[in-house]
């Protein structure tokens, strides 16, 4: 099953921020990261899908910076919390 998360939406125009947040059970030398059709989320190819990060005081959670996406006129958007 997919790891719970939450995203949040910044509006920014025809464009739109977002910032991923997951919370993941990984091991040492492990990344974390978010895919998707945007090019901004890597059209699907995990090796261009941004990165989340995560440190001693966020871990087991994952943060991405903010990633901007463009919207098209119509486009529905899902955020999850």
């Amino acid at each position: 099953s997919a790891p719970a998360g939450t995203f949040r939406l910044e509006a920014a125009g025809r464009s739109a921020g977002f910032i991923f947040e997951v919370e993941v059970d990984t091991r040492f030398g492990e990344s974390v990261g978010v895919t998707g059709s945007d090019p901004a989320l890597g059209s699907w190819d995990p090796s261009l899908a941004p990165k989340l990060h995560t440190d001693t005081t966020l871990f087991p959670k994952w943060r991405s910076n903010c990633v901007l996406v463009e919207l098209t006129p119509g486009q529905e958007v899902l955020t999850l919390e």
